[in-house]
């Protein structure tokens, strides 16, 4: 679950902190769920805080706010959900206090591939399989993450249908121009 991933002896910080016990680590958490395409106005629901800024240090906060946005999921109506915009969305929050720590990664949590890349074609698995209605691209997901200085760590519930996502995505970390540190999908 997200709240062993955060909290506990087993979380991401203990783990951090036991490999490098010189370094004080604090997570700060930027929560943006999303639906799918065809939800209009409510397919992103993101975690904002009364300063405008996206990242919070208290877990409380990040877990209670994707427990209240998972109360009520929808995907859209096919089986590809919006996981290119949903990536370039918070790699481009803007508030002066977002993406400000030293090292930065973002978390995606799926089990549907991206739109334009199921695995293979299937009746009504794929809405827009040939192109996203804003434009955007695998590598524009990509530009934004190492515009931010961050590494993706993509969590697959279902890896026979999001490992073209994965592969796309990690195509274009690996010849990205810009990607000087060498960040990519983990």
């Amino acid at each position: 679950t997200i709240q062993s991933l955060l909290s506990g002896p087993s979380s991401l910080i203990s783990k951090l902190s036991t490999n490098f016990p010189e370094i004080e680590f604090q997570l700060r958490l930027g929560c943006l769920c999303f639906r799918d395409i065809d939800d209009l106005n409510s397919k992103f629901n993101e975690l904002v805080l009364s300063d405008g800024s996206h990242f919070t240090s208290d877990l409380s906060t990040a877990l209670n706010f994707v427990k209240n946005a998972c109360a009520a999921p929808s995907g859209g109506f096919d089986l590809a959900e919006d996981i290119i915009g949903a990536i370039h969305r918070s790699a481009t929050w803007q508030s002066g206090q977002d993406w400000t720590s030293d090292i930065k990664f973002m978390m995606l949590f799926s089990d549907a591939a991206a739109h334009g890349l199921l695995p293979s074609p299937l009746m009504n698995g794929d809405n827009y399989p040939t192109r996203h209605p804003e434009g955007l691209t695998t590598y524009d997901a990509v530009t934004s993450l190492v515009a931010r200085d961050a590494d993706l760590f993509f969590c697959s519930f279902n890896p026979s249908a999001t490992k073209r996502t994965e592969d796309e995505l990690s195509k274009h970390f690996k010849k990205h121009p810009d990607n000087v540190a060498e960040h990519g999908i983990v």
